[in-house]
């Protein structure tokens, strides 16, 4: 074997021992990595659950829906436009407390005058469900409401509002013409037997329409 044709085999199996070595570093960083990969899942995952369990624990807040609970007596006055006068009607209304306490739910059924077909005043049954809940992860109470006139799911967000002793609640309201309108409810408890909901809508920056209020009075 020429001294030439021995070079060109040691140079070709430096190449080759080089190559394996690559092969090998290769193979052992893919494992490395996989295998961290197929175990950080497991370990988030784990991990994630903690926290959601940890972040929607009830909390003190939960205490205040505890408050509506009961059989109530109540007394609903509508405002048509800003100084109308209201019209009154009566209603009942029923809250518990459901899944532990985290949420209660609310019926409401009663009538009131409206228009009928012959544009007279008559006296219309109505009925209405709601859900109310706080939300540990928003730090929010969150309501939900539907009815038996309309075909929306109406949701208001809240807070507490320790200074005054009363929950507030804004949303956006819909209105016939397919736009929104801001609408703040005020829910205040004068005692354990009485409280009060004030609907107002903004009817023009800055401008506020009291168009609703509920009177609630505990059933014995």
């Amino acid at each position: 074997m020429s001294k030439q044709t021995q070079m060109k085999l040691a140079a070709a199996s430096r190449r080759l021992v080089a190559l394996l070595a690559v092969v090998a570093v290769t193979a052992f960083v893919t494992n490395a990595v996989v295998t961290r990969a197929g175990d950080e899942p497991k370990k988030d995952h784990e991990q994630e659950m903690a926290e959601w369990m940890a972040a929607n624990q009830m909390t003190p807040m939960h205490d205040k829906l505890k408050m509506f609970v009961g059989e109530w007596d109540c007394k609903n006055t509508m405002y048509m436009e800003p100084g109308a006068p209201g019209q009154t009607s009566k209603a009942e209304s029923d809250t518990s407390l459901v899944y532990g306490g985290r949420y209660i739910r609310q019926s409401y059924k009663g009538s009131f005058e409206m228009p009928g077909p012959d544009g007279k005043m008559m006296s219309q049954k109505f009925e209405g469900y709601s859900v109310v809940g706080y939300d540990a992860m928003k730090k929010k109470f969150v309501s939900i409401w539907i009815d038996s006139m309309s075909t929306g799911i109406y949701m208001e967000t809240g807070d507490w509002d320790d200074a005054n002793k009363q929950f507030v609640f804004n949303g956006d309201m819909p209105l016939p013409n397919g736009k929104y309108c801001k609408n703040k409810t005020n829910i205040k408890f004068s005692d354990k037997d009485n409280y009060v909901m004030e609907m107002h809508m903004e009817v023009a920056p800055g401008q506020w329409h009291k168009h609703m209020v509920i009177e609630y009075k505990r059933d014995d």
